[in-house]
């Protein structure tokens, strides 16, 4: 049996945990129309917001593997879904490809690129892979990209700020 303190970490970090996941919701559902997004994107935060509280000390947890992991996945996709079309536009025989085959190649590119830039920069935290895959398939506005890099600033601020309080409380 473990001890009451760690019983009490248990608690508390579940607690900060939930109380994020919540806040998530509740900011991504105000500021975005689609409820597809929000629920994606609060789906991948949660991810990390257990990664985060319930094993603090691992590699994955790290706040520079998070914010990192989050800039790339998000600035890759981003950038995807502005060139792509550009791209289709002045190039007459993709103009002809199936909407669908255009969706997969730039889920495809999003996924090989973010995953390909996490392996040069020595980082990984795999809820942001997610991220980069469902913003590929989405199209959210610059304020649902914007909110999800405040979102995961926040997580690595709430961190970084109860770092001498956490433990890994997986047993």
């Amino acid at each position: 049996m473990r001890s009451f303190s760690h019983q009490l970490h248990r608690f508390l970090q579940i607690l900060a945990t939930t109380a994020f996941i919540l806040f998530t919701l509740i900011t991504l559902k105000h500021y975005s129309t689609d409820p597809i997004f929000w629920v994606i994107g609060a789906t991948s935060l949660a991810s990390s917001a257990t990664i985060l509280f319930f094993t603090p000390d691992s590699e994955s947890a790290n706040n520079r593997q998070l914010l990192l992991s989050y800039a790339v996945a998000l600035g890759i996709t981003l950038a995807l879904r502005e060139a792509i079309p550009l791209i289709v536009k002045v190039s007459s025989w993709m103009q002809h490809i199936d909407p669908f085959t255009l969706t997969m190649t730039m889920i495809f590119l999003a996924m090989f690129a973010t995953l390909y830039c996490f392996s040069l920069l020595h980082i990984t935290h795999p809820p942001a892979t997610g991220i980069a895959l469902a913003m590929a398939v989405h199209d959210p506005s610059y304020l649902v990209f914007g909110l999800l890099l405040f979102l995961t600033l926040l997580l690595a601020v709430m961190k970084t700020i109860l770092a001498n309080y956490l433990e890994d409380i997986v047993d």
